[in-house]
């Protein structure tokens, strides 16, 4: 919002015209454009102006784009659409070219996925497209770089190949055949890694689709695509509420992805975990990533068990609370202490922050917030 505004006008603009009916807190023509779009959601009187007119939304899409910050132009966004019952509207092209597109956006867009007309959906699966390539932008090179860094080394050797030496270490450990004469270090000894050759890793994404999850599911979604491109790895994703998705075999598309996730339902994690555990062909190199708050509608105790399983047959299991911008801290706290025990790491995790969530699983480590 504007910065140049007195607390007055701050004040007016908060409280709505009601607030001051005889004008007396006069605004210069951005605070009225700024009122209009504050009054076009929250002041009753003119709700309906809204719902009538396409230029009047298109105008509003606008002003708030120019005068607030994106994480409030994101709110209001999705205040009109809540408020208002703008669904009618929303999917329509001038109104459409307006929305900028974020997680809530998205959210919004993939429950109402059933409402799109035939003839906007091409232009809907663009925007969904662009977003999710806009994050993958900022993960997927740190998530590719994670797994070729573990991934590629092998056993300590002295005779690398070129592309596996650690020039650190070597330089390090070469320091003492420093020749003066020469001004220049003579190599003796390469220090790196082999290639490693042993078979593919399984990452599992298993992620509980339940409503409070809903970011939770379109990231990791995203993260499941960016890790089905790495031919060196074999990813399964899988959404739960009651029931079982299975959507491994849809990575290819982060579009058609999104528009088969169901968001709602139930929970049973035992189901999920178990489904996980029918499908783990080498324990060992198994990587489970549960992404739930925890809150079953089952059985606790069933949780713990499975999970139990699969660390005696040596899977590593962590589990993400949340995935999402916002770090959810709403979980079940009494069966986060009780994997802890079996040190299952529980945390609450930015998109951006997988690629290291990625490395400690690899690693055998704990991973903190």
């Amino acid at each position: 919002m504007k910065e140049n505004l007195s607390i007055d006008q701050k004040w007016r603009l908060i409280l709505g015209p009601g607030a001051d009916p005889e004008g007396s807190e006069s605004l210069d023509e951005d605070g009225e454009k700024i009122d209009r779009a504050l009054s076009l959601v929250y002041d009753d009187t003119k709700n309906d102006a809204l719902r009538r007119s396409r230029v009047k939304l298109n105008e509003w899409l606008r002003d708030i784009r120019e005068y607030f910050p994106p994480e409030k132009t994101f709110f209001l966004q999705k205040e009109a659409i809540e408020r208002l019952r703008i669904n009618q509207l929303l999917f329509e092209q001038e109104t459409f070219e307006q929305l900028i597109p974020d997680i809530e956006l998205i959210k919004t867009i993939l429950n109402l996925k059933s409402q799109i007309p035939e003839d906007r959906l091409d232009d809907v699966k663009l925007m969904i497209r662009r977003y999710a390539e806009e994050v993958e932008k900022t993960i997927q090179w740190e998530i590719q770089n994670a797994l070729f860094q573990h991934f590629s080394k092998g056993e300590l050797s002295f005779h690398p190949p070129k592309r596996y030496v650690d020039w650190n270490k070597t330089i390090k450990r070469n320091l003492k055949n420093y020749q003066e004469s020469l001004n220049t270090i003579l190599i003796k000894k390469y220090y790196g890694h082999a290639m490693k050759s042993s078979g593919f890793p399984e990452i599992f994404i298993v992620v509980d689709s339940s409503a409070s999850m809903s970011d939770s599911v379109i990231y990791s979604a995203i993260i499941a695509s960016i890790l089905a491109q790495i031919h060196t790895i074999k990813t399964t994703l899988i959404l739960f509420d009651t029931d079982i998705a299975d959507l491994s075999d849809q990575l290819d598309d982060v579009v058609d992805l999104l528009f088969h996730i169901e968001l709602g339902g139930g929970t049973n994690i035992n189901k999920a975990l178990k489904y996980v555990k029918s499908k783990i062909q080498t324990p060992a190199d198994s990587y489970v990533f549960l992404i739930t708050d925890l809150f079953d509608n089952y059985s606790d105790r069933a949780v713990y068990d499975t999970v139990s399983e699969l660390r005696a047959d040596h899977v590593t299991i962590h589990c993400i609370l949340s995935m999402d911008e916002k770090g959810s801290t709403s979980y079940n706290k009494a069966l986060a202490q009780h994997l802890l025990k079996l040190d299952i790491p529980c945390y609450t995790s930015h998109p951006n922050q997988f690629s290291e969530v990625l490395a400690a699983a690899l690693q055998k480590t704990t991973f903190s917030n």
